[in-house]
C-alpha cells in the first residue's frame, strides 16, 4: 500500500484502503493511511475527517499535525504535535520525525530520527516510504541510512543543558549492512 501512496497509482491506494476499512472499520492506522491519500490527492478536508476517525492515538495525532499543519492552522497543527511529543515522544519517535520532517524542520527531524534509532523504534523500517522527500537532500539523513550519526546524550547532572542542546557526551554510530 505504501508503494501506492507515493506514485501515480492514487486511486488505487484510496480504494484499497477504503476496501479495507469496508471489511474492518477499526483497522488500525487505516484511517490515517486514507487520509494520508487524500492529503496526496489535494483534499485535506477529507483528510482531516480521516484523520478524526482514526483510532490508534499515534496514527491519529500524527495525522491531526499533518493535516492541521497543510490547513494553515498552525495553533492546532503545533499542539496535536506538543500532545504527541508529550504521550509518545518514549515509543514512537519516528512518527515524530516524521511530523517535524514534513513541516520542514530537519534539524528537528534528525534529532528525532536519532532517538527513534536509540529506541529500537519499531517504524523505522518505513524511513523510505513515509519520510518526505524535504529531508532527501539532507547529508545528515544520507549519513542516518548508512549508519554514521551522532548521538546526543546528556552528561551525567547536566540534563537541563543537554535538552538545550549543550554539555552532550556524543557517541557515534556505524552501522554493519547484513
Amino acid at each position: 500500500m505504501l508503494g501506492l501512496i507515493g506514485g501515480a497509482r492514487l486511486p488505487e491506494a484510496e480504494a484499497g484502503m477504503r476496501r479495507a476499512l469496508d471489511i474492518r472499520p477499526t483497522y488500525a492506522w487505516g484511517h490515517f493511511m486514507l487520509g494520508m491519500i487524500m492529503l496526496e490527492r489535494g483534499d485535506p478536508r477529507v483528510a482531516l475527517l480521516e484523520m478524526q476517525k482514526e483510532q490508534q492515538e499515534v496514527a491519529q495525532l500524527s495525522g491531526l499535525a499533518l493535516v492541521y499543519y497543510v490547513l494553515g492552522s498552525t495553533a492546532d497543527a503545533d499542539a496535536a504535535l506538543a500532545r504527541l511529543i508529550k504521550e509518545q515522544a518514549n515509543d514512537n519517535a519516528f512518527q515524530i520525525a516524521n511530523v517535524y520532517a514534513f513541516r520542514g524542520q530537519s534539524d528537528e527531524a534528525m534529532l528525532w530520527l536519532e532517538r527513534a534509532y536509540a529506541q529500537k523504534d519499531f517504524s523505522l523500517y518505513l524511513i523510505k516510504a513515509w519520510l518526505p522527500s524535504s529531508l532527501v537532500a539532507d547529508p545528515r539523513y544520507k549519513a542516518f541510512l548508512l549508519g554514521e550519526f551522532t548521538i546526543c546524550r546528556p552528561r551525567s547532572g547536566h540534563s537541563r543543558q543537554a535538552a538545550e542542546g549543550s554539555l552532550c557526551a556524543t557517541e557515534t554510530f556505524f552501522l554493519v549492512p547484513y
